[in-house]
């Protein structure tokens, strides 16, 4: 802090309290993603909290109010789903604002401004989907989970499935029409284990996802298969690790030794 302050009082090009906010922000971000220049006093080698604190503070409607470097990495590998269709941001702090842009409209209510603006993701039921993630396989099992979750839920619409419409985040469309055919042709049958409990308890599964479409598409039952809740799962699982299990017989034959 006492750097970043040091060098804003000797700036001369500092005019009033909005140039100050500016270059404290500009500071504060070179100093977490580019490291602090060693030269200059009070230098700081290490990742340094305080930076963050103070690029929120100085810009609260372009950066979230977290601390903690791991709280960061962590909130956008588990929720790295939601924003798959914005390659081009590749900034961690533009990821984590459109994330909450994202999930806003979905956990947002909570009655309270400070909260619902200022410590979203430190909501309960936020936090619960991200706190505690240490391991980069915790974090990938509770992203496809709420990648499955919001596949299952998305809004029906007969036409553009994977449409986004905007609102305070937004909602991806998807047809129940189509849900009920594939599932009518498959027999209620999950294709990769054979699961069939009464007709019930089996999802259908976009081989293209629609989290991952940028544009309105559409879709055929060719592009929908019926998969258990734990193929589905899996089938999410795989795909994350490689493009191919797009393909419909390349996922069945990796799904297959769930059988067993």
């Amino acid at each position: 802090m006492l750097r970043v302050l040091s060098l804003v009082a000797s700036d001369k090009t500092i005019e009033d309290i909005a140039s100050a906010k500016k270059r404290i922000a500009e500071l504060s971000y070179s100093s977490i993603y580019a490291g602090a220049a060693r030269e200059r006093p009070f230098a700081v080698n290490n990742y340094c909290g305080v930076h963050s604190a103070l690029l929120h503070l100085a810009a609260p409607d372009k950066y979230e109010s977290i601390i903690s470097k791991s709280h960061k990495q962590r909130i956008t590998k588990v929720f790295e789903h939601l924003i798959y269709d914005r390659p081009e941001v590749v900034c961690r702090e533009q990821k984590i604002r459109l994330t909450r842009e994202r999930l806003f409209e979905e956990y947002g209510d909570d009655g309270n401004p400070d909260y619902k603006y200022r410590w979203f993701f430190y909501l309960d039921r936020v936090k619960s989907l991200w706190i505690g993630k240490g391991g980069v396989s915790q974090q990938l099992i509770s992203s496809i989970d709420d990648e499955v979750r919001r596949e299952q839920l998305a809004q029906d619409h007969s036409e553009e499935e994977g449409k986004k419409e905007p609102t305070t985040g937004y909602r991806v469309y998807r047809s129940a029409k189509l849900v009920a055919e594939t599932k009518k042709r498959d027999n209620f049958t999950c294709r990769a284990c054979q699961f069939n409990f009464k007709n019930k308890i089996v999802h259908v599964h976009h081989l293209n996802p629609l989290s991952e479409r940028q544009s309105p598409k559409e879709t055929t039952l060719d592009d929908l298969v019926t998969l258990c809740p734990n193929c589905h799962y899996v089938a999410h699982f795989w795909l994350r690790k490689n493009s191919k299990y797009k393909n419909l017989e390349d996922l069945l034959q990796k799904l297959e030794p769930t059988r067993d």
